[in-house]
């Protein structure tokens, strides 16, 4: 059995493997946000240092200044990785829930929290949203895992982690991330749909791949920093059964708890 295709071998189907994507939000900033305080490059240094093992391909930050200087600090603990400054590492909102999307008892609250999005967010965060979905998720092409970090603010990762736990678009209000926290996403590969399958493999399946695993997650500190396990395939549709796992250290659940950035309780710019 080829566990990188879900497969067996010799059946022409594309080798993927797991993608563990390490994502970080920008530690503390100053009041003008123009870099890190003190604290804040501490903690992007420490973090550095907690992930100096992990052989990452690369690092990739958002063009703001907090995130392009923790994402420096935290190289700098790194061995030879190199860094990656894009746009859809950046702070943006992600996706404007209609009104309908929401639960009724708090869609005002929301509501009112998102009329800060300037006219470009409005314009422009939804596509990079979706841009940064298709380069960032899934499982890689090839037989190697591949460890990426993305060094970015805390609606991307809300976005990310809502993705990566099938939940509706809006939800990713709410999903509050403490400076210099980290949430490990790993998205392994998975058979390909029983219509793509030689006749063999259409009529007897299990010969050709186990079952896939269900989503699950867990923010036990106590566990390596493991990865969260959604597959995305390469077509445009996502796949619910692709099987993802989430870690995450220094998450919060609403309010500012130790963080910073602009939020309305229900999440936090920044």
């Amino acid at each position: 059995m080829d566990m990188i295709t879900g497969g067996p071998k010799g059946l022409g189907m594309p080798a993927t493997a797991t993608r563990y994507l390490h994502l970080i939000r920008h530690g503390e900033a100053t009041p003008d946000e123009s870099g890190l305080t003190e604290n804040g490059r501490r903690q992007a240094t420490l973090l550095g240092r907690r992930l100096r093992d992990i052989p990452f391909a690369a690092v990739h930050h958002g063009p703001l200044p907090r995130a392009e200087e923790t994402a420096r600090l935290i190289a700098d603990e790194l061995e030879d990785v190199p860094l990656h400054r894009s746009p859809l590492a950046g702070d943006y909102v992600p996706h404007l829930p209609r009104r309908d999307e929401l639960p009724p008892d708090s869609a005002n609250f929301f509501l009112r929290f998102l009329e800060g999005a300037s006219d470009e967010e409005r314009e422009h965060g939804p596509a990079l949203a979706r841009r940064a979905l298709d380069r960032f998720t899934g499982p890689v092409d090839g037989e190697e895992d591949r460890h990426e970090l993305v060094v970015t603010h805390n609606f991307l990762v809300a976005w990310l982690v809502r993705d990566a736990m099938y939940a509706p678009k809006w939800r990713w209000l709410g999903l509050n991330h403490a400076n210099a926290a980290l949430t490990v996403i790993r998205y392994a590969p998975t058979a390909p749909p029983p219509s793509s399958w030689p006749t063999t493999c259409a009529t007897s399946p299990r010969t050709c791949a186990g079952p896939a695993s269900r989503p699950n997650s867990t923010s036990d500190p106590a566990a390596s920093p493991g990865p969260t396990s959604p597959e995305r395939p390469h077509a445009a549709a996502r796949d619910e059964t692709v099987p993802r796992e989430i870690r995450a250290w220094g998450r919060n659940t609403g309010g500012r708890h130790g963080s910073q950035g602009r939020q309305g309780g229900c999440g936090k710019r920044g």
